[in-house]
């Protein structure tokens, strides 16, 4: 993989797109009217160059902040590997299994199955300790001119948004490595 050719060091950052989303989601035809869905999740893989791509087909946006203040708690208070695991299940739980990510238990129950202190992080979430912090991740990200994801920043200045085949991530990075 990527990683073993050039060496990388990862940061995620929560960002969400629509945090106008409603607590209880909404649908995607009546925020794109008119748009194909079956053709977008063609041109989705296609793009990726993964033809299975094991995307689900979502019917609904859910509003991504619950899951998003779980991840920075995550990050503050749980080892590394921990980390990337709720990362990748939370990913895995939205876009293939589409469970629904707005909701607590939904949450807590993959913060569980990972490792995380799921009482801790259930009182981050009551008391929204950690949605000012996701605000200021979000602002940061739209005066940086962010506004999709994904979007990978690299040595804070190289830009690739949008989904890539992995052979355009080697191409990025040996670009910038020269």
């Amino acid at each position: 993989m990527i990683g073993q050719e050039i060496p990388l060091g990862i940061e995620w950052w929560p960002f969400e797109v629509h945090p106008e989303t409603p607590p209880d989601g909404r649908l995607l035809t009546d925020m794109f009217p008119g748009t194909i869905f079956e053709k977008f999740y063609r041109k989705l893989a296609r793009q990726s160059g993964v033809p299975d791509l094991p995307f689900g087909r979502a019917e609904r946006l859910d509003n991504s902040g619950m899951a998003l203040a779980s991840f920075l708690f995550a990050r503050e208070t749980a080892p590394a590997t921990v980390v990337d695991r709720f990362h990748d299940a939370l990913f895995r739980a939205h876009f293939v299994e589409e469970q629904n990510i707005s909701q607590v238990k939904t949450v807590l129950a993959i913060a569980t199955a990972c490792g995380l202190d799921a009482p801790g992080l259930e009182t981050s979430l009551q008391t929204r300790k950690y949605f000012r912090e996701l605000d200021d991740c979000g602002n940061e990200a739209r005066q940086k001119g962010i506004n999709s994801v994904p979007t990978f920043i690299v040595n804070g200045r190289h830009r690739l948004v949008g989904t890539q085949p992995l052979e355009g991530f080697r191409e990025f990075l040996q670009k910038i490595n020269g």
